[in-house]
């Protein structure tokens, strides 16, 4: 181990030479079961081998780790996972041998970030169909925070990329994007009907939302008054 706590099959890990150095340990006298205890040895982030191979797409080094009994849950200290940095980077065929290997899908990091999420914000949809439908990822997982990727997509300033993955999640993988309409207010006294109106230009949206939902709390909510003595008409028409 040097001074930065690496030891040689760390580096093995990242430069793709894991094959060539165990044989030549092996050859060499190395006690087979000594080195198996570095297999699972953690670097200053606490990341293992088989972290460092699959964030540097080595793959076959992936399996190798995998066949000599390393954990294939293992985490660093942010709590990401193998799998987290397999998705990240978009590698499809470690996260394959992750998969095969009974990895978790839903584990969560520090940031409550599900690997899901991570190959969905990262744009890597092929990997997402993967997990979709080869192995019924639930797309509609809530984080401890009760958010789901709808709400996630959502809560994002407007463009034609968060349209897109709005488009999806929704259409494409059948999101549960249901409206929860009821008159619940938030500290200031805003309903939902206020944030809507507050953060869109278009009155006819408005309109719109209010003849889609032809309900009595849609109704209610449109004259509810917020701590500011306003109603959404106000802050719709304020923006005009």
């Amino acid at each position: 181990m040097n001074k930065s706590r690496y030891y040689p099959l760390h580096y093995a890990a990242m430069n793709n030479q894991l094959v060539k150095c165990v044989k030549i340990l092996v050859e060499f006298g190395a006690h087979i079961n000594g080195f198996m205890t570095k297999i699972e040895a953690h670097v200053r982030f606490k990341r293992t081998p088989l972290i460092h191979a699959c964030m540097y797409e080595n793959a076959h080094i992936v399996s190798h780790l995998l066949r000599m009994g390393t954990n294939a849950n293992v985490f660093d200290s942010s709590m990401n996972t193998a799998l987290h940095y397999a998705i990240a980077y978009g590698w499809y065929f470690c996260v394959r041998l992750l998969f095969e290997a009974d990895t978790n899908l839903n584990c969560a990091n520090c940031w409550q970030t599900i690997c899901l999420r991570v190959d969905f914000s990262k744009g890597h949809h092929g990997i997402c169909d993967y997990l979709l439908t080869e192995y019924q990822a639930d797309i509609n997982l809530k984080t401890d925070d009760g958010l789901t990727l709808v709400i996630i997509t959502v809560d994002v300033e407007i463009s034609a990329s968060s349209l897109q993955q709005l488009e999806y999640v929704v259409v494409k993988h059948k999101a549960d994007s249901k409206l929860e309409l009821n008159l619940d207010t938030s500290h200031d006294g805003k309903t939902l009907l206020h944030d809507f109106a507050m953060n869109f230009d278009n009155n006819n949206l408005i309109q719109t939302l209010i003849s889609l939902f032809d309900t009595n709390e849609l109704k209610t909510m449109d004259q509810m008054i917020d701590n500011q003595g306003r109603n959404s008409f106000h802050y719709c028409a304020s923006r005009f």
